[in-house]
């Protein structure tokens, strides 16, 4: 077996920098979306509101740990996708 592979993560450091240069670039129209996701206050609020709102004003503090921790584990820039995971179920949830 190779020793490369078992100390190997999943993903190489040049991987993750281009991972983290992308979430850096989606910053740019976050600061365009982010303030009307309040308007979906305005109606009921419901579970998936909340939800949504939370998945969609954390990005920046996803992408501000992504920079931080990338050095220590290029695997650390996939933690933004956990936003868009958790953005698409409160999609699904019904009142």
């Amino acid at each position: 077996m190779d020793s490369e592979a078992g100390t190997r993560g999943l993903l190489t450091e040049k991987q993750g920098k281009l991972l983290s240069i992308v979430w850096l670039i989606l910053l740019l129209p976050w600061v365009v979306i982010a303030p009307f996701v309040a308007l979906g206050f305005d109606g009921p609020r419901t579970l998936s509101i909340y939800i949504g709102a939370w998945s969609i004003w954390s990005y920046p503090v996803s992408v501000g740990a992504v920079w931080m921790f990338k050095r220590k584990n290029p695997a650390v820039s996939l933690f933004p996708c956990l936003n868009f995971v958790v953005f698409l179920v409160a999609l699904f949830i019904r009142p």
